[in-house]
């Protein structure tokens, strides 16, 4: 008789495997998903750092740019796929107008992360600031 118990136990437990997978595996992809989340988050963001400090070097070596919108596509094209939407940048010199060697000129790149689906909420956007010292103005005329 106890063959006939063990059989019997046997088909009981038979799904609870199964159960006991399905409630844990939801919590490790919701795990999965936002690791993977926060690391296109954190790709983005050394991407639009990296991106203002390229733009201010640009800026730095090229300050004669009068629009700066060949500057400013530089740097848009640096941030690339790293943006969810518009990329902003803007600039500022430290100095007169035009600038002169030795001022300083501030790069400020914004834009929103990628997110993968919306099934986390959005992270802040990025801001990215940097500074470069203007090198070379022989030829900005005023």
């Amino acid at each position: 008789m106890s063959g006939w118990i063990k059989r019997a136990r046997s088909r009981d437990e038979r799904g609870a495997a199964a159960v006991e997978f399905a409630l844990i595996s939801i919590i490790l992809l919701t795990l999965l998903i936002g690791i993977i989340q926060a690391s296109i988050f954190f790709w983005s963001y050394q991407t639009g750092a990296n991106a203002a400090r390229e733009g201010a070097r640009q800026y730095a070596v090229d300050p004669c740019d009068k629009t700066g919108l060949a500057n400013d596509q530089k740097v848009k094209d640096f941030v690339g796929g790293a943006a969810s939407g518009t990329v902003t940048v803007g600039h500022t010199f430290s100095g007169s107008n035009p600038p002169v060697t030795g001022d300083e000129v501030t790069v400020t790149v914004s834009y929103d992360a990628p997110s993968i689906g919306g099934l986390l909420p959005d992270f802040p956007a990025v801001v990215k600031t940097a500074s470069a010292r203007v090198e070379d103005v022989q030829d900005c005329t005023p």
